[in-house]
């Protein structure tokens, strides 16, 4: 642990998904709470701990004063509505615990439920991160289904087995969520209304994107594209674009002056 001073408070929500706290002091000296999201881990594979992937972010708003709080979901898949069940669930928990705002931050697919909880839940946010987020998936998802049908052309050069594995894991897991595409059919209803940028009228909160150029998996044009329609329907919106930024930890470390400074201009802490 970095600091001695942080507290780390573990523990269950009623729905039986893990949650960690982090925080320093006494809890009760707090008045504003930063939710954390996670994104697709271990192929959608539940394993319990995939939230404290988040812990150095979590520290660096602790230390800024911030209550950090993040949730497992308790399952693996591609949990959208359990994610954001079980957010509300830890966010009424702090509000008991006296906790008065929140901002909620989301990396990949957690950036796509940080964005529809602010949807769902305007009057519980203050604003939102959304770091490489989801922002279109039935966009994604047809990107991801175009790739797997070059990708075995390529496979002999790349000799990487395991990105098409990935691919298989990530449509299995969101048709389980939404639904399968049927050929020549329009995408379920779910796929548009759980996506961002089909949202957008009703997200009314601040909202910060970062993105890195080079992002392979998450494509940095979608969050270019979601920004642009954010921004021409006058919504509250930055956008943070890292040069040669891919979809990991790094990307984050270069962004997360402009992610603090977002986050206290909005919910100070």
């Amino acid at each position: 642990m970095e600091s001695s001073k942080l507290k780390y408070e573990e523990n269950k929500l009623r729905d039986g998904s893990d949650y960690v706290l982090i925080y320093e002091g006494s809890l009760s000296k707090h008045r504003s709470a930063v939710l954390g999201c996670r994104g697709w881990a271990n192929m959608g594979i539940y394993k319990p701990g995939l939230h404290r992937e988040l812990d150095a972010i979590g520290e660096a708003f602790a230390k800024e004063g911030y209550v950090w709080a993040a949730t497992d979901y308790g399952v693996g898949g591609y949990p959208i509505k359990k994610a954001l069940a079980s957010l509300n669930i830890l966010q009424m928990k702090l509000k008991s615990e006296g906790l008065k705002s929140f901002s909620v931050i989301g990396f990949s697919m957690g950036g796509q439920i940080a964005l529809m909880y602010s949807i769902k839940y305007p009057d519980n946010v203050s604003c939102v991160v959304d770091v490489y987020g989801v922002s279109d998936l039935p966009r994604l998802v047809s990107e991801v289904r175009r790739k797997m049908c070059l990708l075995p052309l390529f496979l002999p050069i790349y000799r990487d087995i395991n990105i098409l594995k990935v691919a298989k894991k990530f449509l299995k897991d969101v048709s389980e969520e939404f639904g399968v595409k049927k050929l020549f059919s329009p995408y379920p209803e779910g796929y548009f209304e759980y996506s961002p940028i089909h949202n957008i009228d009703k997200l009314n909160v601040p909202v910060l994107i970062v993105h890195g150029t080079k992002d392979l998996l998450v494509p940095y044009k979608h969050s270019v594209t979601f920004y642009e329609k954010l921004k021409k329907m006058g919504k509250t919106v930055s956008l943070v674009t890292v040069k040669d930024g891919g979809h990991d930890q790094e990307t984050v470390k270069k962004a997360i002056e402009e992610i603090l400074g977002f986050t206290k201009r909005y919910n100070p802490p």
